[in-house]
């Protein structure tokens, strides 16, 4: 296969200031020239630090890594929008970058002629552009609204023409940070299976925190932690040591969505579950310490399960709350929940618990995250119920 993307010793450094950056390269660049060593304190923080891979063609690889890991730095590096301070990212063909959809484009054209220009814009000289554009408008199934000025455009309408002109360049090096949610979900399979045709002649690199998108779409994993490259191979074993990374830097809990304590009904409350790592599809338990402020009304709780990328899957509810009524304002007393098993697919998810009290949230805030053992038959998706399958006999004449 032929190599399409070569990254080698790559190393980005932000200073907590421009003029911080600015007086630190002077200084590297003096002890260049001189060929003098000279001191050079740098203030800031290593993006990313001696990063090395490439990409050939037909592969699709996934970059994993928390939040500030370095993973849109790196795919801006690779894209030639942000120079490293040290190595080198070198591409060979023409390059689609599937971030930024809307830039270049003109808000007082109408979008037919936005297509002309953004077309240029990224590559394609005027005849190509113009043999493509009916393809092109087509795919966006914006209609009538395509004679309007593009300024008038809600997001999603931006993203779809964005998103219809940046696939119809036939690149040799695709660059996705984390796109695959234009448009309603009509919409969003016919992108992804326009990606998936794309994938088999070009080198694809796919930023994204949607694991289950990066098992189905990648066929290889990059973990970047602290910015560095900490794993480098088959997506599904990508995935579980991404996995134990987000399980070491979250023991205490992650929120999805805010956190609220209103002390005034709820002076604490925590959790725990009754087990590191439960068997799949095992019944589920936990622990809730609560101390209320002041006697049970109407307190109801819940407990919320969320997929890593915020995706609410489960929801357990006091049906009667009386486990709250029988709380005693400033005493702590300990809940237990019992779980019947869920078909939940292996991994983390997050957990948070939420008290009511009648309408009002009166307090939100993070569980442990609750784990669960995957299945082991290779299956996807989120939820994997039982199913009993059976031949049907055919009669014959």
């Amino acid at each position: 296969m032929t190599t399409l993307i070569e990254v080698e010793h790559v190393r980005k450094l932000f200073g907590l200031s421009l003029a911080a950056q600015r007086r630190h390269n002077a200084r590297r660049i003096v002890g260049r020239l001189t060929g003098r060593s000279i001191e050079t304190s740098f203030y800031g923080f290593t993006a990313l630090d001696k990063v090395t891979f490439s990409v050939s063609r037909g592969e699709a690889v996934a970059i994993l890594g928390r939040n500030g890991a370095g993973k849109s730095t790196l795919l801006r590096i690779i894209a030639g929008h942000v120079l490293p301070d040290a190595g080198s990212a070198l591409t060979r063909g023409r390059v689609t970058e599937l971030f930024d959809l809307t830039t270049g484009f003109d808000p007082a054209r109408s979008g037919r002629d936005n297509v002309a220009l953004v077309g240029v814009l990224r590559g394609l000289d005027v005849e190509t552009v113009r043999e493509r554009t009916d393809d092109i408008l087509s795919f966006s199934e914006l209609g009538e609204r395509l004679d309007a000025p593009f300024g008038s455009y809600s997001q999603g309408m931006k993203l779809r023409l964005g998103f219809s002109i940046a696939v119809h360049t036939e690149p040799d090096i695709l660059l996705i940070d984390e796109v695959l949610g234009v448009g309603d979900l009509q919409f969003k399979n016919k992108c992804l299976g326009r990606l998936e045709r794309m994938k088999r002649r070009t080198a694809t690199i796919f930023v994204t925190h949607s694991l289950s998108q990066a098992a189905n779409f990648c066929d290889r994993a990059l973990v970047i932690d602290g910015g560095k490259i900490v794993y480098d191979g088959s997506v599904d074993a990508g995935i579980d040591y991404y996995e134990s990374i987000q399980r070491a830097a979250s023991r205490g809990g992650s929120v999805s969505g805010p956190v609220l304590q209103n002390t005034e009904a709820v002076t604490a409350a925590s959790g725990r579950w009754s087990r590191d790592v439960f068997g799949f599809g095992k019944p589920l338990s936990l622990d809730l310490d609560i101390t209320v402020a002041r006697p049970p009304v109407a307190l109801a709780a819940s407990v919320l399960l969320y997929t890593q990328d915020g995706q609410k899957v489960a929801d357990f509810t006091d049906p009667s709350s009386g486990a709250l009524a029988a709380l005693e304002p400033g005493h702590p007393k300990t809940i237990h929940v019992a779980v019947a098993p869920l078909p939940l697919g292996g991994g983390q998810y997050k957990a948070v618990l939420a008290i009511r009290d009648g309408a009002e949230l009166v307090h939100r805030t993070p569980l442990p995250d609750l784990e669960i053992a995957k299945s082991g038959t290779g299956s996807w998706g989120l939820l994997h119920p039982k199913s009993r399958w059976s031949l049907v006999e055919n009669e014959t004449a």
